[in-house]
């Protein structure tokens, strides 16, 4: 899956059910709040991270809820591009929810190019 340069000021922010908050309150997720399980996102001060990479995927490590509120600047395509397994190139931004299991879920992503659009799928 071809991801574009992203400057998240990932104010990604999510509800929390961590027994440390009240259930409701909202969190500002930090780059020490997620795992990458595929290439990098790196720490870009005052609540922001960037992501300069072909290809990035990262969960959340805290307890939260499913709602989530990501603020972010795209800044235009990395140096280097990656296709989908069938050879076309996409850039865009999705997010993974309600993760059951790995057939139970719901992907919102926002495709970027080559043509802009909201695509959600269940």
């Amino acid at each position: 899956m071809a991801k574009s340069r992203i400057l998240c000021g990932l104010t990604l922010i999510l509800l929390n059910l961590a027994t440390a908050q009240k259930a409701g309150e909202w969190f500002t997720v930090t780059r020490g709040d997620l795992c990458v399980t595929e290439g990098t996102i790196e720490d870009a001060g005052h609540d922001h991270m960037s992501v300069d990479v072909p290809k990035m995927r990262a969960y959340v490590t805290r307890a939260s809820e499913q709602s989530v509120e990501v603020r972010f600047r795209y800044a235009g395509p990395t140096p280097k591009e990656s296709a989908l397994g069938s050879g076309q190139m996409r850039r865009q931004f999705g997010l993974k929810l309600r993760a059951q299991d790995p057939c139970n879920l719901v992907y919102v992503t926002w495709r970027i190019d080559p043509e802009s659009k909201l695509v959600v799928s269940v």
